[in-house]
């Protein structure tokens, strides 16, 4: 009988059965029946951790292994009812295993593999690297997706259109739609760009070609007189005869044209603001330097200058939207060595040098109703005394549709009244340019100011100091103070654009 019960108890422990019989008398089979239902209670009491699969693979049947389980409950309720006197007793406080059905919702769906990596950490509609064609569960198609979560795509669009231009390059970077929708264009330009416009935001870019001081080359660099910072733009990839050349600058919308010769002829480069990259632009319709430029919004306007020793008298003007030249009506005097600006919505041209090497006093502005020039005589009486070829072109700027002008001999500010045609001085400007003639200095208006940027240093020993100063012209307003300090340079000013968008 001994041998019988340890066969017994040794097969109950491998099948994990008890079958316990109540007529049993002995007082060891029943200490050893109590042991075993606390073994199966104990068991049964532990929860199972449910398994999870995260692979479309189909899982296998667990029907034996339930049919199990069902066995061994049912084996406890048993021996939980002989403990507790017999078939009448109430049910133990074990819970059997959960069912079939139960099971099924215990575990989690099924998830495809390429899916599950992508759920860790990453935003609804966010683009994974390696995965662009996937969308994270639960969120709407990258197409379908808003600009901001959240807002609607017009206010977003208001959103983004207070950021600075020289933010849009890294946020092109945040994903996809961003990248196309700061880089799409409508039929007359950039949605941000239009929105800009219709909010009344301007941003304003100084655009300036230094001497190069510590560096071989010099660079293009902006600033930004608002917050006082500098910008380095790319590398211009022209060859080296471009590089080394007399060049010219003029801005159209967001575009820096700059004009020159390179090894295969006269060539404009252009370097767009809002993609912060240089390309090469359409060649000018007639071929100059030495002109006249001026900026209005879209568009940049070229008059006169000269082309294989000939003074012109053609002019045409830059759409920076179609990024086409277009002609405009011949001047009415052939100049070169002559000025530009933008006076009450008029595109000016003042002084210069004829054809006959002769000094020009007289101006004139395209009047874009009619399609013609007219005239203004002496408008520049300071030709007089100023022998174009070796003193720089006039040195103008317009603030308010105010004229202003630097006097290259002896370095005074002067106001220009146009009722009169006449110019009142105002007083000198912080920088000379006496011993350069001119050249090597910016004199440009910055919203409402007029910049003196770079010049002679005060010790007229040929020296240029590195320095930017403003003046407001306003009666309230004393003098000059200083902006700035022009980085890694000498301080004389190759080419300089303003950019106001």
């Amino acid at each position: 009988m001994e041998r019988q019960s340890e066969v017994r108890e040794e097969k109950r422990s491998r099948t994990g059965k008890r079958r316990l019989s109540s007529s049993s008398s002995s007082s060891g089979t029943s200490s050893n029946a109590n042991v075993d239902v606390e073994m199966a209670t104990a068991t049964l009491s532990v929860p199972k951790e449910p398994s999870r699969s995260y692979s479309r693979t189909p899982r296998r049947s667990n029907h034996k292994k339930k049919k199990g389980v069902k066995k061994d409950a049912a084996a406890a309720a048993a021996a939980q009812r002989s403990i507790s006197g017999g078939e009448g007793a109430e049910p133990s406080a074990v819970e059997p295993s959960p069912s079939p059905e139960a099971n099924r919702g215990v575990n989690p769906p099924v998830v495809d593999a390429s899916e599950s990596s992508t759920r860790a950490d990453v935003p609804d509609g966010a683009i994974v690297p390696g995965n662009e064609g996937a969308t994270v569960a639960g969120s709407p198609r990258e197409a379908d997706a808003p600009l901001i979560p959240g807002l609607s795509d017009t206010l977003a669009l208001y959103i983004l259109a207070l950021v600075p231009l020289s933010y849009h390059q890294p946020l092109k970077g945040v994903c996809r739609k961003w990248r196309r929708f700061l880089s799409s264009s409508t039929g007359t330009g950039n949605e941000v760009l239009e929105m800009r416009k219709v909010l009344g935001v301007k941003e304003t870019w100084v655009f300036l070609l230094a001497s190069g001081g510590q560096q071989r080359h010099p660079q293009w660099r902006a600033f930004d007189p608002v917050f006082n910072r500098w910008r380095c733009l790319p590398q211009c990839p022209c060859d080296y005869t471009f590089d080394s050349c007399d060049k010219e600058s003029a801005v159209a919308g967001t575009q820096l044209l700059v004009t020159g010769h390179s090894a295969t002829g006269p060539t404009v480069w252009r370097y767009d603001l809002h993609t912060n990259e240089w390309g090469k632009a359409a060649k000018m319709i007639k071929n100059r330097c030495l002109f006249a430029s001026a900026s209005h919004g879209n568009y940049a306007y070229f008059a006169g200058g000269s082309a294989d020793g000939a003074v012109l008298k053609s002019a045409e003007r830059y759409n920076s939207h179609t990024e086409e030249w277009e002609p405009l009506p011949d001047l009415h005097v052939n100049r070169k060595w002559c000025s530009g600006c933008i006076l009450d919505n008029k595109f000016f041209v003042i002084g210069g040098q004829g054809s006959e090497r002769q000094s020009l006093t007289s101006g004139e502005y395209y009047d874009e109703a009619e399609k013609r020039w007219v005239t203004v005589e002496n408008m520049w009486p300071a030709a007089r005394t100023q022998s174009p070829g070796q003193t720089a072109p006039p040195l103008v700027a317009v603030v308010k549709d105010q004229l202003y002008a630097a006097d290259a001999s002896t370095m005074e500010l002067n106001s220009y009244h146009k009722g009169t045609n006449t110019w009142r001085p105002l007083g000198p400007v912080p920088s000379r340019s006496v011993d350069s003639s001119g050249w090597g200095m910016g004199f440009k208006a910055v919203r409402n100011e007029i910049f003196v940027i770079g010049g002679s240093s005060d010790r007229g020993n040929g020296t240029f100091c590195d320095q930017i100063h403003a003046w407001p012209p306003s009666p309230n307003v004393g003098g000059w103070r200083e902006v700035g300090q022009l980085p890694n340079t000498s301080g004389f000013i190759y080419n300089c654009a303003v950019m106001i968008i």
